[in-house]
C-alpha cells in the first residue's frame, strides 16, 4: 500500500512539472505574452487593413522580427510619426525592442500591423490568428477580434 501511495505521488509530481509553457512559475506578469488584439477592416476592400495589440515582455528583453498569418498574404509593421507642416507619416518598422517585463502597444495612429490580402472570410465579429516571432527563436500566437472600421471599443 505504502508503495502505491509514493507511486502515486511521484506520478503527480511528474504531470505537475509538464505544462505547455515551459515555465510553470510563469505568470502574466512575467512572461511574455500577447494581449487585447484586434483587427481594424479595411474603409475601401480591397486595401490593407490594420491590427493593434500590447505585448508584455518576459523576465528578458527579446525584439519582435516578425508578424505572420495564415490568413493574410503579407503583414508588416510600421509606425506613424508626425512630420512637417502637421501631417503624419508611416514608416517600416523591421524589428522593435519588448523590454523585459515593460509593455509595446500598438495602437491607432502609433504603431500597427498592416494585413495585406486579408482574407475575404475575416469579418466583423470574426477571429484571425497572428503569429508573432521574435529574436529569441520564441513564437506566440494571438486571436484577434475583427472589428468594422470605425468600431474603436476595447
Amino acid at each position: 500500500m505504502r508503495a502505491a501511495v509514493i507511486l502515486v505521488g511521484c506520478i503527480a509530481v511528474a504531470i505537475g512539472g509538464c505544462s505547455s509553457g515551459g515555465d510553470n512559475n510563469a505568470t502574466d506578469a512575467n512572461r511574455l505574452r500577447v494581449s487585447d488584439a484586434w483587427i481594424r477592416l479595411a474603409a475601401v476592400p480591397g486595401t490593407p487593413s490594420a491590427a493593434y495589440f500590447t505585448i508584455h515582455g518576459g523576465p528578458t528583453s527579446d525584439r519582435l522580427t516578425s508578424i505572420s498569418s495564415p490568413q493574410v498574404r503579407r503583414a508588416e509593421m510600421h509606425e506613424t510619426m508626425a512630420a512637417d507642416h502637421g501631417m503624419a507619416r508611416m514608416a517600416p518598422v523591421e524589428q522593435l525592442a519588448v523590454p523585459a517585463g515593460g509593455t509595446v502597444t500598438f495602437a491607432p495612429g502609433g504603431r500597427h500591423v498592416m494585413l495585406f490580402g486579408l482574407d475575404a472570410a475575416a469579418t466583423a465579429g470574426r477571429e484571425v490568428r497572428l503569429d508573432l516571432a521574435f529574436a529569441s527563436g520564441r513564437t506566440l500566437a494571438a486571436r484577434a477580434r475583427v472589428r468594422a472600421m470605425g468600431d474603436e471599443r476595447q
